[in-house]
């Protein structure tokens, strides 16, 4: 039975289908909602890895304080020694002044 244009209560009209046509639109609609679930959970699982690859960035940045860090952090040590190597040398020569 082809879809057909019919009339109804209250003088309106509508749609009459067949048994075919039914299983089709009910087979669309499923798929319909198959794919409305799939999409939420491709969603959810993108903000899931959003969310983890962020935290990554953070951590890294973070890190890269961390070598700033301890570029100066090497900088004052090589004053710090070269002001001791100065002082031993001064040491040594009153010593043999001596």
């Amino acid at each position: 039975m082809p879809m057909e244009l019919e009339p109804k209560s209250g003088g309106r009209m509508g749609f009459s289908i067949g048994p075919v046509e039914k299983w089709v639109v009910t087979a669309a609609l499923a798929g319909i909602v198959y794919m409305g679930g799939w999409m939420v959970v491709s969603i959810q699982s993108l903000l899931t890895h959003q969310a983890v690859t962020n935290q990554r960035l953070a951590t890294i940045v973070e890190q890269q304080g961390d070598i700033r860090r301890i570029g100066v952090d090497v900088a004052e040590m090589k004053v710090r020694m070269s002001n001791i190597e100065d002082r031993t040398r001064e040491l040594e020569q009153t010593r043999r002044a001596k």
